[in-house]
């Protein structure tokens, strides 16, 4: 658990703008204040050819810093 927590701490200081919550299959990386799963905003990212402004459009409601710490990660 504690190794876990470690290892999640030092994702988050390297993406920040991540964090991690529990979901049915176990904890999952999330966009910071949302329960928006990184895998989703990168495979929209991928889906509009990588453009990051098109994918700023797609989630208004993210900050700048989300959405690069989601592709990022």
């Amino acid at each position: 658990m504690v190794s876990e927590l470690l290892d999640e701490a030092i994702r988050m200081r390297q993406a920040p703008g991540i964090a991690f919550t529990d979901g049915t299959g176990g904890r999952r990386a999330v966009a910071a204040g949302t329960g928006l799963e990184l895998w989703q905003v990168v495979g929209s990212w991928l889906n509009v050819d990588r453009d990051f402004w098109v994918l700023v459009t797609e989630y208004p409601w993210l900050t700048q810093l989300q959405l690069n710490a989601a592709i990022a990660y």
